[in-house]
């Protein structure tokens, strides 16, 4: 009996001054409700690998029920930082989650789904969402390799002023930004790839349906006019390191 008091003891001394035995508010994918028709939405047919880029649709607290629509969620000015504020720039420790089961619209009403950006440390983090989410989609080929069916919109910008922003995820907080829901004759497994301040980050896997012509690059496309002319450090960034399948990704 005096042994068992005396762990007792130690185990809570041990908790208390750095309050490790405190249960620490986790994320969950929250129900989501949608102020839209569900009939307002199609999914736009994809033969080839095709330009993306993540509609950001504004960020929450960590709740149980969220409302989504096809308008970006209001933010206030605090929520923002610009480049350059290093100590706001942190994005390390974030984590990515979907619910492919929803569907919400995108730009011209197009069938997509959310992700959701979590922040369950104790800093605040930051989102790069300058004209977009750097994210696309990833799926398995036949071989069994993760292979990209999107490419960065981005590195279609190049020569526009495209901005320069981030959003601010502070701890128990998440982003929410969607992605294209695809359909086709091949069933795999999908995840997402999102590239924010040098760091990279993968969704949990998921199922669904793509063509398998996805995987290719179309010949008039920028990707690939870049492969031709070996512009390697451009096309690194139209997909986050990932390699399209028929190419090879090395360093310039």
């Amino acid at each position: 009996m005096r042994s068992w008091i005396a762990c007792l003891l130690i185990l809570c001394a041990a908790c208390s001054p750095r309050r490790d035995c405190e249960n620490k508010p986790a994320f969950r994918i929250p129900f989501i409700k949608t102020a839209y028709a569900s009939n307002a939405v199609h999914i736009k047919p994809v033969d080839s690998c095709s330009r993306n880029l993540g509609m950001f649709s504004g960020k929450f607290r960590f709740a149980d029920t969220i409302v989504l629509s096809g308008k970006r969620r209001y933010l206030s000015d605090s929520d923002f930082v610009e480049y350059g504020i290093d100590s706001e720039r942190a994005s390390d420790g974030l984590q990515l989650a979907v619910a492919n089961h929803a569907v919400v619209p995108g730009d011209s009403n197009r069938s997509c789904y959310p992700v959701f950006v979590f922040n369950e440390t104790s800093s605040r983090k930051m989102l790069d969402i300058a004209s977009g989410i750097n994210a696309i989609h990833e799926a398995l080929d036949s071989s069994g390799i993760w292979r990209p069916i999107e490419y960065n919109a981005k590195m279609e910008m190049l020569l526009c002023g495209t901005g320069a922003g981030a959003v601010l995820i502070r701890p128990q907080e998440f982003a929410v930004f969607y992605m294209p829901r695809y359909t086709g004759s091949y069933r795999t497994s999908l995840r997402v790839r999102l590239y924010t301040n040098e760091h990279v980050y993968l969704s949990p896997p998921f199922t669904g349906r793509i063509n398998y012509s996805q995987f290719y690059l179309s010949k008039v496309s920028l990707p690939h006019a870049h492969f031709f002319h070996r512009s390697l450090h451009i096309i690194n960034s139209a997909f986050f390191g990932a390699a399209p399948l028929g190419y090879q990704l090395q360093k310039d």
